[in-house]
């Protein structure tokens, strides 16, 4: 009994000890993988680029094109378009990008997708 109540106290003073190192490790990590600011000269990336995931969506040029990654390789992130709806809200989400100019895209309107059996002509 006495060599159980031993056991449990070294487990806990290790468990401290690892989420104490752990925790600091974090706090380094998170302020390392603060996102950069876009600003109105930062450049924005074309269709099928690499981009850097965590950062504004206003990396990637147009105004429907977001950063996304494959589920397989997290690591690896491109910017996409996706079908009409997400590209309508990409498209409201990234109409005050301070770099639009950068996409050649000096409106600030985003056509709304026609979602109605009217407009596909049946």
């Amino acid at each position: 009994m006495k060599s159980l109540a031993i056991f449990f106290t070294l487990s806990l003073a290790l468990v401290l000890i690892i989420s104490t190192v752990t925790g600091e490790g974090e706090i380094s990590l998170e302020a390392a993988e603060t996102p950069r600011e876009v600003t109105w000269d930062t450049p924005c990336i074309d269709l099928g680029q690499t981009c850097v995931k965590g950062e504004s969506d206003c990396q990637c040029c147009r105004d429907n094109a977001v950063c996304s990654c494959s589920w397989l390789f997290r690591s690896h992130c491109t910017c996409q378009v996706f079908d009409a709806r997400a590209s309508y809200d990409t498209c409201l989400i990234k109409v005050n990008c301070p770099n639009r100019h950068k996409w050649d895209r000096g409106s600030k309107t985003c056509p709304k997708p026609c979602e109605s059996k009217h407009c596909s002509g049946k």
